[in-house]
């Protein structure tokens, strides 16, 4: 105990922690992130073409808003968004 005691306060004892199955941990916290956001991603393009539909049907035709297309344009964008965070879930290959 005392050689301990010593070793302790001459700052010579090291400790070495080792967690073996670490890297599995991150794999698959990596693979639940993947799929999160890839729902996600999934939800919000559906909640835009629900919004498109619903949004085609009311609404006077002859309105400014109506005139100018930036619903297309947002659906446009929000389209490739949505294929690149596809893309890039799928090209790490841990879905």
């Amino acid at each position: 105990m005392k050689k301990a005691v010593d070793r302790i306060g001459d700052d010579d004892l090291s400790l070495e922690v080792r967690m073996p199955k670490i890297n599995l941990f991150f794999r698959k916290l990596d693979r639940i992130s993947n799929r999160i956001s890839f729902s996600i991603t999934l939800l919000a393009f559906s909640i835009i073409m629900v919004g498109l539909i619903i949004g085609s049907s009311f609404g006077d035709q002859n309105s400014f808003l109506v005139q100018l297309p930036v619903i297309e344009i947002s659906f446009v964008v929000s389209f490739f968004m949505f294929l690149l965070i596809l893309y890039s879930i799928l090209k790490s290959g841990r879905f």
